[in-house]
């Protein structure tokens, strides 16, 4: 399906800064605006965009999160099955919005949670990963609807992965999700690592071993439960429970993500938009191996064909050395020295001087143009 136009301008609206970073069309999703001059973190089936609010509490730009349930921050409610909105975010990975993308795909029909036991059914088991036999038509429905996810999931993360897009995907440890061969064959590409966290490392009551696979070192979430260290309860993640007036299950209630994870999490994916020259503008020489003094003048005698070699410059030529002065004119740091020469525009993104006798002709005409006429 071919772009669609933005929308005009009095339908877009500036979304509260508790619930957005940016000023969107609206809707955002499907509409195939491509925002510039900045890049965007987003996160997919993101229920309550936990994540999504931890990254803009630390300023960084996001766009409207994608779920299909519009809740207290998700204000736009989005099927990612849509083939628009589909478009629309493959789209944003190639134009390169993009720098960070969050899946938290829904793992109900890959659970192994279910169990024959009275409650919900199993609908997968080791030998029958995409669905087992006889199942109910409903039943049935949800294994498909399940790996429709999987296979979208997968195949966003492989274009994030061709257009350099950072990447992370999350279900619970034991989710049958991860031994999906699509899924398995994602975990074996070069970079990308799986990091094991239990949630009452970030105050969950539940302990719920989870999952992450990343193209990024997410190491630092990877915290086990510390109950020898920190004697704690861990409540099981059986049954129902009330919440919001409705009679809902407790592993339902558990897919949000604990605060503290989310802030953990924000603050690893706030450090992949650093300046990746930061370690590099930071390097220095001791002293003891320094052959002049930061901050000494280097010594320039002006050269007398310093005019030409402006002019063989500025032409993309080069004469010998001396007939310029140095680009760097004091003594500085490997990393000063950098940083300085990062920012020295380049010959050819500026107009040249005009030649010293062209100048003063211009300046007699422009201030003394009588002059010119009573020599006629």
């Amino acid at each position: 399906m071919g772009d669609q136009p933005m929308a005009p301008l009095d339908e877009v609206k500036t979304v509260d800064s508790n619930h957005c970073s940016n000023v969107f069309p609206s809707p955002f999703w499907g509409s195939g605006f491509v925002p510039s001059g900045t890049q965007f973190f987003v996160e997919i089936f993101a229920g309550e965009a936990g994540l999504t609010q931890a990254i803009i509490a630390r300023g960084i730009k996001a766009l409207p999160p994608i779920e299909i349930l519009a809740n207290e921050f998700v204000v736009e409610e989005v099927d990612i099955l849509d083939p628009k909105v589909f478009q629309h975010l493959c789209k944003l990975i190639r134009a390169g919005c993009i720098f960070f993308i969050h899946f938290g795909t829904p793992c109900s029909s890959f659970s192994q949670a279910r169990k024959d036991d009275g409650g919900p059914p199993p609908l997968r088991d080791r030998h029958n990963l995409w669905g087992r036999p006889k199942l109910s038509r409903q039943d049935q429905a949800r294994v498909e609807l399940g790996n429709q996810f999987m296979e979208l999931t997968v195949e966003l993360l492989v274009l994030c992965c061709q257009f350099g897009v950072h990447w992370s995907l999350e279900n619970p440890a034991s989710s049958f999700l991860w031994d999906m061969p699509p899924v398995r064959a994602l975990a074996a590409r070069a970079g990308v690592g799986r990091f094991i966290l239990d949630m009452c490392r970030f105050q969950s009551k539940h302990k719920k071993p989870t999952a992450l696979l990343s193209d990024c070192d997410l190491s630092a979430l990877a915290l086990a439960c510390d109950l020898d260290v920190r004697p704690h309860v861990h409540e099981p993640l059986v049954g129902m429970v009330m919440s919001k007036g409705k009679k809902i299950f407790k592993t339902k209630l558990a897919q949000v993500y604990p605060p503290l994870l989310c802030q953990a999490w924000a603050k690893v994916i706030a450090c992949l938009q650093a300046d990746p020259l930061a370690a590099t503008f930071q390097m220095a020489v001791p002293a003891h191996e320094r052959k002049r003094p930061l901050g000494q003048p280097l010594p320039w005698v002006v050269h007398k064909q310093r005019a030409t070699a402006e002019k063989a410059r500025d032409a993309g030529y080069q004469l010998k050395r001396s007939a310029l002065p140095p680009l760097l004119q004091v003594e500085m740091e490997p990393g000063q020295a950098v940083q300085r020469a990062l920012q020295v525009p380049h010959p050819f993104t500026l107009d040249p001087a005009l030649d010293p006798d062209l100048q003063e002709a211009l300046a007699f005409a422009l201030h003394k143009p009588h002059q010119l006429l009573g020599h006629r």
